[in-house]
């Protein structure tokens, strides 16, 4: 950032948009105080900010709450253990007091009011943190952050991942911040959901502010309006192939010990052929993703390989050609970008690790020109999610599962994985996508399969 000025009055909603790497998200954390900047100052509630030194517990001010783009749920802890301990300031032992000792604390019945307004919004009782979809965690996070009625709120790409049912509850949620006088700022690249809630948007690129405006005038961003590569009369249903199939599920089920997530999947993918799950949060998209992989295990059904050679759950979840990204990026921050491919690699043998990433890199020219001695933490979101599909593609696959590759990204490298996805079919690899991003959705797939809390899911129309 550079010479960036902005005053943020109470009850006011401020959007930050722009391209990844503008500074977006820099400037979230040196206003919670994360990152020290070289110059300047920043003032909360009449009080100069001090900065994180590193190695030290982080904290954001007092009054201040931050939600940060990859939830920070403990998923080996129930939802209202991940409240308590949100709800609990000071060290690690009351930390630990929060979970075990829990009707000694002041602030149960924050915690039990909490869980019951989130119980209300998934309209089930869930007792693991491990259920919960991306967006049910924001949520979770969100109620946490509300109870302790901050002054000011931070929010770094809250829509990233979440389906539209979610995001008009998380539009009710800022809502009510904002009437409880608290000012918030955020980030983000959905610009649908940046009109329906701010008050002022301002436009960020290459470190500083370009404009201000209210969001009446928010198209000055004219790259935002680029179409993607085709629209959805364009596309025409695919036909079926008659060579093998790649992959075979016939009504697989799977989900976690408490219980199935998602319902008789059944479908066969071919070579070079891009199929997307679409549906909202907690529908079962992610974990049927995960069983695919080898990840979890399913609780029935079959999986065939090359037409009729069925494997295990084990044979599934060892390196046979199928490979996974994450949406929570498995990067780590301090390690620089050589070093965390080199890491993805760590299985191939030591000749063959250099020419597996130089061939995985080609498709990103950005990222090769980084110097790789960068370190991963300086990088834009775009920027980390081109380096997370690198990794993925590291191990040559033959077939590739990525989870809600868009989230977070401006339309621009949206367009840009659009690309690389085009490219990766053309050298018939194959991809399994977890997507909200409709547009995103029509661009990219041959066919699209529709999930539903406790339904099967069901191949639907592009067209639709």
């Amino acid at each position: 950032m550079d010479e960036v000025s902005l005053d943020i009055h109470t009850g006011e909603v401020v959007a930050l948009v722009g391209p990844n790497g503008a500074g977006k998200s820099t400037l979230l954390n040196v206003v919670a105080g994360l990152t020290r900047p070289d110059t300047g100052e920043v003032t909360f509630n009449s009080s100069r900010i001090s900065w994180f030194r590193p190695f030290k517990h982080f904290r954001a001010p007092q009054n201040m709450g931050f939600l940060m783009q990859h939830t920070r749920v403990v998923e080996s802890l129930s939802p209202i253990d991940n409240v308590r301990i949100g709800l609990q300031p000071g060290n690690g032992r009351s930390l630990i007091k929060a979970v075990i000792f829990p009707r000694h604390q002041a602030w149960r019945s924050e915690a039990d009011a909490i869980q019951e307004e989130f119980e209300a919004f998934l309209a089930r009782s869930v007792s693991d943190s491990a259920l919960l979809s991306v967006g049910q965690k924001r949520i979770l996070e969100l109620l946490r952050l509300r109870k302790g009625l901050p002054i000011a709120l931070l929010l770094d790409e809250p829509t990233a991942g979440l389906h539209a049912s979610s995001i008009a509850e998380l539009i009710e949620l800022i809502d009510a911040f904002r009437k409880n006088g608290c000012a918030v700022l955020l980030c983000e690249h959905n610009l649908d959901f940046v009109r329906s809630i701010s008050d002022r948007i301002v436009r960020m690129n290459k470190g500083a502010i370009a404009t201000q405006s209210d969001n009446q005038r928010i198209d000055l961003w004219v790259d935002i309006h680029a179409q993607p590569i085709r629209s959805a009369d364009q596309t025409a249903t695919v036909e079926r192939r008659t060579d093998n199939p790649l992959i075979s599920i016939v009504d697989l089920q799977g989900g976690y010990d408490s219980g199935a997530i998602f319902h008789s999947l059944s479908f066969e993918m071919y070579t070079s052929e891009v199929i997307s799950f679409v549906g909202p949060n907690g529908s079962g998209k992610s974990t049927a993703l995960k069983a695919i992989a080898g990840l979890l295990p399913w609780r029935r059904g079959q999986v065939f390989r090359d037409g009729n050679n069925e494997i295990t759950q084990r044979l599934l979840g060892e390196h046979r050609g199928v490979s996974m990204v994450l949406q929570s990026h498995r990067i780590f921050d301090r390690l620089t970008i050589e070093e965390n491919l080199l890491l993805a690699a760590n299985k191939l043998d030591k000749r063959e690790r250099e020419n597996a990433i130089s061939h995985a890199c080609k498709y990103f020219p950005e990222l090769i020109n980084i110097a790789h001695n960068r370190p991963a933490a300086q990088l834009s979101g775009g920027q980390q999610q081109m380096l997370v599909l690198v990794q993925g593609l590291i191990t040559n696959p033959r077939v590739l599962l990525l989870d809600e590759p868009t989230a977070g990204l401006s339309p621009p490298v949206v367009r840009d994985v659009e690309y690389v996805i085009s490219q990766l079919k053309s050298d018939g690899i194959s991809l399994i996508i977890t997507e909200h991003n409709m547009n995103f959705v029509r661009a990219v797939s041959d066919r699209v399969f529709e999930f539903r809390i406790g339904e099967k899911p069901q191949e639907i129309s592009l067209e639709r």
